[in-house]
């Protein structure tokens, strides 16, 4: 039946209407998608405003008071004192003198490692700066011990045993950047305590064509905190971004972290890169730690690094006058270094780190259980000529024990004296830092370093 006239138009009004009345599903569905929207701008005005401030304090320099006192008495020196234009650090904390494990270890390998670097023919200084553990009664290391550093020139010198937060592996790797208060040098190379230099990286220290400061890649981190060479000055500076970023994880909960400040920065359009990993956000390995304040302090804070590549490649980071870009020439690598580097010179050891490109392979880093005194110690084979060069660890060995040698040391048996049975030969501190190991850390770089003189 046909409708009567007239009806048929109000019929398609009607309809036309519905169809343009949104359906209940769909009008939820735009307010979600207007509701995440608003949400998201929230929070990305929210760490916005977090970074603003974060980055306010960094260069409010009138809430350290005492900086420049402090920088211009860092180190203990008298008028008879000489110095290179550069030098080589290492940095031991967590030391007691009547524990040898927590220090004896690192120190036989210091020992090594200047003595590799003078026969190369560097003409850097070593240093070497140590700490006691906040709980050692004994705060001198024994004489015999430090006459093993200062046979092979080695420059000691004591950070103040620590009197406020927490003892932690985290508060001694951030102990690392004292070197930027060394400013009788240069430039400082910092290698950690468990590293054998096999070449006279003097050349490279020297090297116009770098920034301000120099770091390599890591495997799953963008800078790493092993082997770096930062200029010196700028204690100060690095003090406050610590203070401020350790007041920042007292007010989180676990894990204490910020990851998308991280130290004062937001990767999200800068990605981090590393050997076999990219991210925009602070999650990289020990990225809260040492490695994080590295990469910040570098790239973000100073604008000045250079970047050292495993392929052999490298990249030069500095200020254009907006941003923090690469820099030419974009076409150098690591090996062009090879022209100012005597690498006949080089102690050739086997290894993986034969294989790989200028300094990668000017030292071998014995990290985790790799360590020459951990899992029984010494090879039976050791301490002869004939195996000498058989791996590095037969290497370390031989140059202890000659060293032990020279300076009639009869108390170190290097065949006996790492007997898994016999003592604990692993760090008091550990051998990694923890999210925890931040809060109460009150971390202080700034105390007075002592020299300690034969």
């Amino acid at each position: 039946m046909n409708p009567p006239p007239g009806m048929t138009a109000a019929l398609s009004r009607l309809q036309a209407v519905r169809r343009k009345r949104p359906q209940p599903w769909k009008l939820a569905g735009v307010l979600m998608v207007i509701g995440l929207g608003l949400l998201q701008s929230l929070y990305h005005l929210q760490q916005s405003l977090q970074l603003s401030e974060f980055q306010e304090q960094f260069t409010d320099f009138s809430l350290f008071p005492n900086a420049e006192v402090s920088s211009n008495n860092y180190y203990d020196q008298n008028d008879h004192d000489t110095y290179s234009r550069f030098a080589y650090a290492f940095v031991i904390g967590g030391c007691d003198p009547t524990n040898l494990p927590t220090y004896q270890n690192y120190l036989f390998n210091i020992a090594v490692a200047a003595r590799n670097l003078k026969r190369l023919g560097s003409q850097a200084d070593v240093v070497v700066l140590f700490q006691m553990s906040k709980t050692a009664t004994e705060l001198q290391l024994p004489k015999q011990d430090l006459e093993l550093l200062h046979a092979q020139n080695v420059t000691v010198y004591y950070i103040p045993q620590q009197l406020t937060g927490r003892e932690s592996f985290y508060r001694t790797q951030l102990d690392k950047f004292r070197i930027l208060g060394l400013t009788q040098y240069e430039k400082v190379l910092f290698m950690d305590g468990d590293i054998m230099p096999l070449c006279n990286l003097d050349p490279f220290m020297e090297y116009e064509k770098f920034q301000e400061n120099v770091v390599m890649e890591g495997l799953y981190e963008p800078f790493n905190g092993g082997f770096f060479m930062l200029k010196t000055g700028y204690l100060e500076e690095i003090q406050q971004i610590i203070e401020n970023r350790e007041a920042m994880a007292a007010e989180l909960e676990y894990p204490h972290f910020n990851f998308t400040i991280g130290w004062g920065q937001d990767l999200t359009y800068d990605p981090w890169v590393s050997l076999r990993e990219t991210g925009t956000n602070w999650s990289f390995l020990a990225g809260f730690a040492d490695q994080g304040l590295l990469y910040y302090y570098t790239k973000y804070h100073r604008k000045s690094v250079s970047v050292l590549h495993r392929d052999g490649g490298v990249h030069h980071y500095g200020w254009n006058g907006t941003a923090v870009s690469e820099i030419g020439p974009f076409n150098e690598t690591i090996d062009s270094l090879h022209n100012v580097t005597d690498l006949d010179s080089m102690l050739r050891l086997p290894g993986k780190h034969s294989r790989f490109h200028y300094p990668f392979n000017c030292f071998v880093h014995f990290t985790g259980n790799a360590k020459p005194w951990l899992l029984g110690g010494a090879p039976d084979d050791c301490c002869v000529p004939e195996t000498q060069n058989k791996s590095a660890k037969h290497f370390w060995m031989y140059e202890l024990s000659e060293i032990l040698k020279e300076h009639g040391r009869t108390d170190v048996d290097i065949q006996t004296h790492w007997d898994q049975k016999k003592k604990r030969q692993r760090p008091a501190l550990g051998l990694y830092p923890t999210y925890t190991q931040v809060v109460n850390a009150s971390s202080n770089i700034m105390t007075r370093l002592k020299r300690v003189r034969p």
